[in-house]
């Protein structure tokens, strides 16, 4: 059966971190998914945490984050595609949230906001300026985003070619 989500995730030894995300992504209050993980050539735990998780490991070669989207989202099935980096946490709701973003038929993808699992006042503040930051350059015509968690729709993704691997932060 094809999954309505492919949930992709870029890895470069990302052990430590990869069992939070996967342990948040199993919570959702959406399970219709498969989960990628575009591994570049880990030497730590990587692959055995995700395949553990039962997560689909896609090896590959040290080309950065970009290359690795692009090879998730090449073997993925689902119709909405939902790139994120392995250091995040997920709310229970996250992919309600796209379910819902998406049944408007001009949304072809979009960006989460982010704030720190742990820090202080200025931590706080520091990352609400930064989704400040990406909200005005949406409004403004310049939409922006950082990478750690978006979505697109399989046709958009498609059409726009995926991501530019030659980009350094991708």
């Amino acid at each position: 059966m094809t999954p309505r989500f492919s949930i992709i995730i870029p890895t470069l030894n990302e052990g430590g971190y990869l069992a939070t995300l996967l342990d948040s992504i199993r919570r959702q209050s959406v399970q219709d998914f498969e989960i990628l993980v575009a591994d570049s050539g880990s030497e730590d735990n990587t692959a055995e945490v995700a395949t553990a998780a039962g997560a689909w490991v896609l090896a590959g070669e040290r080309k950065g984050p970009g290359e690795g989207r692009n090879r998730g989202a090449k073997a993925a099935r689902g119709e909405l595609l939902v790139f994120t980096d392995a250091d995040c946490r997920w709310p229970a709701d996250l992919l309600e949230t796209v379910l819902n973003a998406e049944r408007d038929p001009d949304v072809v993808g979009g960006a989460t906001g982010f704030m720190p699992a742990d820090g202080g006042t200025i931590d706080r503040l520091l990352f609400w300026l930064a989704n400040a930051y990406q909200r005005a350059m949406t409004a403004w015509g310049f939409p922006h985003n950082a990478g750690y968690c978006f979505f697109f729709r399989r046709d958009a993704w498609e059409r726009l070619g995926g991501i530019r691997e030659e980009m350094l932060l991708n």
